[in-house]
């Protein structure tokens, strides 16, 4: 059964030689410097040959929250880890169909790893934000993704984490992304995609992630609208929720 997970790292005992990182991005420095990617891959061992190979997608969610580092660690103890992704992504529109995005999209840079291997897909809170649509057509966004990675990789199993939301003022300097007045037709997007993806008998979705987390989260000084930090109530219980996932579907 397909599925999508998208994770990160943790300082803890896992061998992060397991785990292949392709374009981890410093969310400040890509809105700066627009197209840069930063391109790392970790030495591989003998052990990798016993494991399953999973391809995980994740955005700038992961990564202010750390755990675009702990996730990947922590799915290493159980599967070949191919890190993808980096802030601004969508999940199949690029440049100026991606407001905001430096690089490619969650789908074209999945479908090029993705044979033979399993999927764990946490993006698409780029998708909704207001330059992207607000949410227009965010279920037939998550529909291509799906859609694609069945066609370049039939029997793929894939992972759906819906992104938690809640919305607030943007960084100084920014134009507002994700405005609490917009926020829940927002989540109502998200909210439906989801629920699209968890009908799929080739999907495990994950759902209505913003049970886990309170508002003060995604406000600073512990978040910003939209994300949340390392220090965010929510952020492990959540962090365990994809985990269990992974395991109970992809193992």
């Amino acid at each position: 059964m397909p599925w999508i997970l998208l994770l990160g790292l943790a300082c803890g005992m896992i061998d992060a030689s397991k785990v292949s990182y392709h374009q981890m991005s410093d969310h400040q420095q890509l809105s700066q410097q627009g197209s840069q990617r930063n391109h790392s891959h970790l030495h591989t061992t003998e052990f990798q040959s016993l494991l399953s190979d999973v391809v995980t997608i994740m955005d700038s969610q992961a990564e202010e929250s750390g755990l675009y580092f702990e996730l990947n660690r922590e799915l290493s103890s159980f599967f070949n880890v191919i890190a993808l992704g980096g802030a601004g992504t969508c999940l199949t529109r690029t440049g100026g169909a991606c407001a905001g995005s430096p690089g490619p999209s969650a789908l074209s840079e999945a479908q090029t790893k993705c044979s033979g291997k399993k999927v764990i897909l946490w993006a698409g809170v780029n998708d909704v934000k207001v330059a992207n649509g607000g949410g227009a057509g965010y279920t037939g966004y998550l529909q291509g993704f799906i859609n694609g990675i069945r066609q370049a990789c039939p029997g793929t199993e894939i992972v759906v984490i819906q992104p938690p939301l809640r919305g607030g003022p943007p960084p100084p300097g920014y134009e507002p992304e994700w405005p609490a007045a917009s926020e829940a037709a927002m989540n109502a997007a998200l909210d439906q995609g989801c629920s699209w993806a968890h009908g799929e008998a080739d999907v495990l979705a994950v759902c209505n992630t913003n049970r886990f987390f309170a508002l003060s989260d995604f406000r600073p000084p512990a978040g910003r609208a939209a994300h949340f930090g390392s220090s965010a109530s929510g952020r492990a219980a959540f962090k365990d929720a994809i985990i269990a996932a992974a395991k109970e579907k992809l193992l």
